[in-house]
């Protein structure tokens, strides 16, 4: 009965003790600025997703949960170059905390040249006139007096 109570209260805590976390901040690594709402992928060696993220507003993420081994964190943000960095969870330290400054896609394109034509039709308002003889302006009603 003993052995059975200290299985209960031991086995919980040797499997959360094997779970690691993967934390970060993603930022522009020209102006570190952070990077908000965009996809964090966590692949398997074998490139399968293992596990996924939104960055936060303030370009956070947090992949919680996962087990010992190496993994390919990929970064595919619209806008910068596609990055992956390897992560090897192991040991002690069950938080890994990354800093991750992504470089600007660099985008060039060939000379544009717009033209338009300007099919406006000019028109002269129309100014309405009214022609009163004697006996209409006599007999537009008079208030007050």
């Amino acid at each position: 009965m003993l052995w059975l109570g200290f299985a209960i209260i031991t086995l919980p805590n040797l499997t959360f003790a094997q779970q690691y976390n993967i934390r970060g901040f993603v930022s522009d690594q020209n102006t570190g600025e952070a990077i908000s709402d965009q996809k964090v992928t966590l692949l398997s060696i074998d490139s399968s997703v293992v596990a996924g993220a939104m960055t936060d507003p303030n370009g956070l993420f947090s992949i919680p949960k996962l087990d010992k081994g190496n993994y390919i964190l990929r970064l595919n943000m619209s806008g910068y170059m596609k990055t992956y960095i390897n992560v090897t969870l192991q040991g002690e330290k069950k938080m890994y905390d990354l800093a991750i400054s992504l470089p600007p896609m660099e985008r060039t394109f060939d000379e544009v040249t717009v033209t338009a034509e300007s099919k406006t039709k000019k028109t002269k308002p129309e100014v309405g006139i009214i022609k009163f003889d004697k006996t209409a302006v006599e007999r537009i009603p008079v208030y007050g007096a």
